[in-house]
């Protein structure tokens, strides 16, 4: 929720569909820094959102002198992801929505049907990570993924 806050979107790059969700990807600038966003564009038809109201904002700090992970990091940062999708996903409790790179931060948005399920399909995952936070809040009308037109076509 950090990051997302001090974005603009300046060009959308391309839609993704190789782990067979629908992405598009778009490159955009906060604070003079290239910053990458990826909003999946398609959910399974078991979400519905006023039932996935839980927002958690999973938030990974890292220090790079361009703003974006070197490939270590990148690589770390992809398995932790691969772990959160697929214990939460597999269990229909919560899907990836949103995930922001850029300005020494990657920021995951997950909506979920509760912040119970979440932390605790989720833990293993968090427990292999260096220091992340997570951050919830209630969020019906999905008002954060909402603040990215590219994920709403």
């Amino acid at each position: 929720m950090q990051q997302l806050g001090m974005l603009v979107v300046a060009v959308l790059l391309s839609a993704d569909t190789s782990n067979g969700r629908d992405w598009s990807v778009a490159v955009g600038k906060a604070n003079g820094e290239k910053v990458i966003v990826r909003c999946r564009s398609s959910f399974p038809q078991s979400v519905v959102r006023p039932q996935f109201a839980t927002l958690a904002a999973i938030t990974w700090k890292y220090n790079s002198p361009n703003g974006m992970p070197s490939d270590d990091t990148k690589s770390e940062m992809d398995t932790l992801e691969d772990g959160i999708v697929s214990a939460v996903e597999s269990a229909d409790q919560a899907y990836l929505a949103i995930a922001v790179t850029g300005g020494g931060v990657r920021e995951w948005e997950f909506y979920g049907r509760s912040q119970e399920q979440f932390s605790r399909l989720a833990a293993n995952a968090l427990a292999r990570a260096p220091a992340v936070s997570t951050v919830f809040q209630s969020d019906p009308t999905w008002s954060s993924y909402g603040r990215f037109a590219a994920c709403t076509k």
